[in-house]
């Protein structure tokens, strides 16, 4: 797990340019994006997520997941910044 900054620095970005993403009929959805052309990586979080990173920039406990898609101008990586909950017990 690691902070918004260590994330960024693993993707190699100083700042992410956020902007609503829209679905299929062009209407916003609830996910904010930082897209990054030259590279062809789409960066994604959840706005809900955005709103705890605000609250809290050096909250502990996110991951980033990614996966390969197909776009209108071909392939593209997406990755996806999410809160995954602390565990409650450990052994």
């Amino acid at each position: 797990m690691a902070t918004i900054a260590e994330i960024k620095g693993t993707l190699g970005y100083s700042v992410l340019n956020l902007n609503t993403a829209t679905d299929s009929d062009n209407k916003p959805t609830d996910w904010m994006r930082h897209w990054d052309n030259d590279n062809r990586i789409a960066v994604s979080l959840h706005k809900d997520t955005l709103a705890k990173i605000k609250a809290n920039p050096n909250m502990p406990n996110l991951v980033l997941q990614s996966e390969n898609r197909e776009g209108a101008q071909g392939t593209y990586k997406a990755m996806r910044i999410v809160a995954v909950a602390e565990a409650e017990a450990t052994l």
